[in-house]
């Protein structure tokens, strides 16, 4: 079955309802939001990403202090102007060019000058962050770009990104809105035909493995891995903090090439599932 084209869903949401996609609250509306609501949404952004920085400080490096950091999926800029602050320089990631020129815009208005936006993901950060982006992308293609993403962490740098895992059953409307034909064993259903019925810019919403995403991490070598409990709107997922110890020596390496360690932080060695509800969609 062919996956939904999402990067079609997002260019359209960015042209109409850009901050309401990303926040779907009623006074983010296009015909509704205000200066002043306009003002809280990225007031909330700045909130997001300092608890994440309060998360990385407290229990992965007490010294984090980023010189590049990646946005992936930054949208209007809401967390991207907010990494801003704690970054030498940011790179918004985002597939909708309506999108990227938005948060330039907001960027310039806020007085944000060490941000840039584009559709690649950089070769190098020290920081990575992906927040209510990944629940959005089917894992098929989600999981070749968390590859992409893990793969340019520099080591010793760090990763907080947040995917769904499972939901509600008052949160399966859109997954059998996307179904026309589908076969159920009492424990799993198949999907064997998409509708035709989904309009274009339909907001869809996958679930991760939790267990097939830390063979990820660790596989390019990041460890002591922090996960925080997320709910949005009845869908429930991880926002992973994890920091990058090595990088795994290619293929056919010798012995001799020892792959580059960064040494664990006293008592960074921590595991913890904290649940802590948020209102995001």
């Amino acid at each position: 079955m062919q996956a939904r084209d999402t990067d079609a869903d997002w260019e359209l949401i960015a042209r109409v309802q850009p901050y309401f996609g990303v926040l779907a609250r009623p006074e983010f509306r296009t015909e509704s939001i205000d200066d002043a609501a306009r003002a809280r949404f990225f007031e909330s952004g700045r909130g997001d990403i300092g608890q994440a920085i309060d998360v990385i400080r407290a229990h992965l490096d007490p010294t984090f202090a980023p010189a590049a950091a990646t946005d992936f999926g930054s949208g209007a800029g809401r967390l991207t102007l907010a990494m801003a602050a704690y970054a030498g320089h940011v790179v918004g990631v985002d597939v909708a060019p309506a999108m990227r020129d938005l948060a330039a815009e907001q960027a310039a208005a806020q007085g944000v000058g060490n941000v840039e936006f584009t559709d690649a993901v950089p070769a190098r950060a020290d920081w990575v962050n992906s927040l209510i982006v990944f629940q959005h992308i089917p894992p098929a293609r989600g999981h070749l770009l968390l590859d992409e993403l893990l793969a340019s962490v520099t080591v010793g740098g760090v990763a907080s990104l947040q995917f769904g895992t499972h939901r509600d059953r008052d949160h399966l409307h859109e997954v059998f809105r996307d179904v026309a034909l589908a076969r159920f064993d009492g424990a799993t259903m198949t999907t064997l035909a998409a509708s035709e019925e989904t309009q274009l810019g339909d907001v869809s919403m996958f679930d991760y493995d939790l267990g097939r995403l830390a063979s990820q991490f660790v596989a390019h070598g990041f460890e002591n891995l922090w996960l925080e409990h997320t709910y949005h709107g009845g869908v429930h997922g991880f926002w992973i903090f994890v920091r990058r110890a090595t990088v795994p020596a290619p293929a056919g390496a010798t012995e001799d090439a020892a792959p580059a360690v960064v040494p664990a932080s006293e008592g960074s060695r921590v595991r913890r599932w904290l649940g802590r509800d948020r209102d995001r969609s």
